[in-house]
C-alpha cells in the first residue's frame, strides 16, 4: 500500500503542478488571442463540458479495467494536449486543445479518488485522501511561478512545453503502479443504486458552480485591477492557492476525526460565501490575496470529509462509477459556472460573479446534513 501511495503522491504532485501553471496564465493567453471575457468563459464551459460528459464513463470503466491505465492514458493525453497548446493562432483555435487537456482529468481523478480507496481501510481514509491531497498545494505553490514567469520572461510557448515535459514525467510513476488482479467486475448499477447518492451529486453541483462562476475570470480580475504582470498573477495563485491549501491540509485531517466530517463540511462551506460577499470590496492587492486564501484554504479542508463520505458509502466494485456520477455533477457545475461568471462580467459589471458565486455556495449548506454515511 505504502509503495502504491508514494508513487500515486508523486502523480499527484506533477499533475498539480501542471494544472496549477496553465490554469492563470490561460485566460491571459487567450486574451492576447483576442478573445473576449465572455470568449474564454465559452472555451471554459466548452472544455468543461467534454470533461462532465466523459467522467462517469470512465469511473465505471476503471471498475472494470482497473485503475492504473486510465492513470497513465491521463499523463499521455495531457502531455499531447499541452505540446499542442503552442500552435494556435486565435483563440477559436484552442478550444479543441483545451477540450483534449481538460479530458485528461476525466480520465486521472475518478481513477485516482477510487485507487486511494481501495487501497487502505475506511477508518484511514480521510487521513490518506489528507496526506495525498498535500500533493495540490505543493503543485499549486510551484505551477503559477513557473508558468508566470516562463511566459513573461521567454514567452507562452515556454510554459506549455514545460508543462507538457512535467506531464510526460508523470508517466514513469504510472507504470510503477501495482493493482491487484482486475476482475472486469459487471457492474449491477441501477436508479435504485444510485438515489442514496443524490445528495452528493447535488452537493457537487453547486460547489462547481459557485466555485467555477469566477475562477476563469480570477485572473482577468486580478489584472484589470491591479496592473498584474503574468508574473504577478502566479504569485497571487501561488500563495493564494497553493500555500493557501498547504496550511489547510494539517487541520483537514484531525478536524473530521474530532468533530465528524459533516460538521466539517459545514464549518468550512460556511466561511465560503462570506469571502465571495468580501471580495468585490477590496481594494489593495493584499486584502484581495488574504481572501483568495480564506477560499481555497477552507474549500480544500474540506476535500478529505467529502471524498471519505462519499467512498465509506459505496461498494468496492462501484467506487469508480460513483467517483465518477460525484464528480460528472462537478463538472456539470464548472460548465456552467463560467458561463454565468463571463456574462455576469459584460453585462452588469466584474463584481457581479462573485456576488453570484456567493449565492450559489450559500444553497449548498443545507445538503450537507443528508450526506450519509453509507448507502448499503
Amino acid at each position: 500500500m505504502r509503495r502504491n501511495l508514494l508513487f500515486l503522491f508523486a502523480i499527484n504532485v506533477g499533475v498539480s503542478i501542471v494544472n496549477s501553471e496553465i490554469s492563470p496564465i490561460w485566460p491571459l493567453y487567450l486574451e492576447i488571442l483576442g478573445a473576449t471575457v465572455v470568449d474564454i468563459s465559452l472555451v471554459a464551459s466548452i472544455a468543461n463540458l467534454v470533461d462532465t460528459l466523459l467522467r462517469s464513463f470512465t469511473g465505471m470503466a476503471s471498475d472494470i479495467y482497473g485503475r492504473r491505465g486510465f492513470i497513465i492514458m491521463s499523463s499521455v493525453l495531457g502531455t499531447a494536449a499541452l505540446f499542442l497548446y503552442t500552435l494556435p493562432r486565435s483563440w477559436q483555435h484552442m478550444v479543441p486543445l483545451a477540450a483534449l487537456y481538460v479530458a485528461s482529468f476525466s480520465l486521472f481523478m475518478p481513477a485516482r479518488t477510487a485507487f486511494i480507496a481501495d487501497c487502505c481501510p475506511p477508518e484511514r481514509r480521510t487521513k490518506i485522501y489528507s496526506a495525498i491531497n498535500v500533493s495540490w498545494p505543493i503543485g499549486s505553490i510551484l505551477g503559477p511561478v513557473i508558468g508566470g514567469v516562463l511566459a513573461e520572461r521567454f514567452g507562452w510557448s515556454y510554459s506549455f512545453y514545460a508543462a507538457s515535459a512535467i506531464s510526460a514525467i508523470t508517466i514513469l510513476p504510472g507504470l510503477m503502479l501495482h493493482e491487484g488482479g482486475t476482475t472486469h467486475t459487471k457492474l449491477g448499477l441501477s436508479i435504485r443504486s444510485l438515489k442514496p447518492a443524490l445528495p452528493f451529486f447535488a452537493f457537487n453541483f453547486l460547489m462547481g458552480f459557485g466555485i467555477g462562476s469566477t475562477s476563469t475570470i480570477i485572473p482577468l480580475y486580478v489584472q484589470k485591477f491591479f496592473n498584474a504582470t503574468p508574473t504577478d498573477v502566479g504569485l497571487f495563485f501561488s500563495i493564494g492557492s497553493g500555500v493557501a491549501m498547504f496550511i489547510a491540509q494539517l487541520p483537514a485531517s484531525w478536524i473530521p476525526a474530532k468533530y465528524g466530517r459533516r460538521r466539517t463540511l459545514i464549518l468550512c462551506l460556511s466561511i465560503l460565501p462570506l469571502m465571495f460577499l468580501l471580495w468585490p470590496l477590496a481594494s489593495d492587492y493584499t486584502t484581495l490575496l488574504l481572501i483568495y486564501m480564506a477560499i481555497n484554504g477552507f474549500w480544500s479542508m474540506s476535500w478529505p470529509s467529502s471524498l471519505s463520505l462519499l467512498m465509506d458509502a459505496a461498494d468496492k466494485d462501484q467506487r469508480g462509477v460513483l467517483t465518477g456520477f460525484a464528480q460528472t455533477s462537478l463538472m456539470f457545475g464548472f460548465t456552467a459556472g463560467p458561463l454565468l461568471g463571463g456574462l455576469l462580467w459584460e453585462v452588469i459589471g466584474p463584481t457581479a460573479p462573485f456576488y453570484a458565486s456567493m449565492l450559489v455556495l450559500a444553497t449548498s449548506l443545507p445538503i450537507v446534513p443528508k450526506l450519509r454515511r453509507s448507502m448499503k
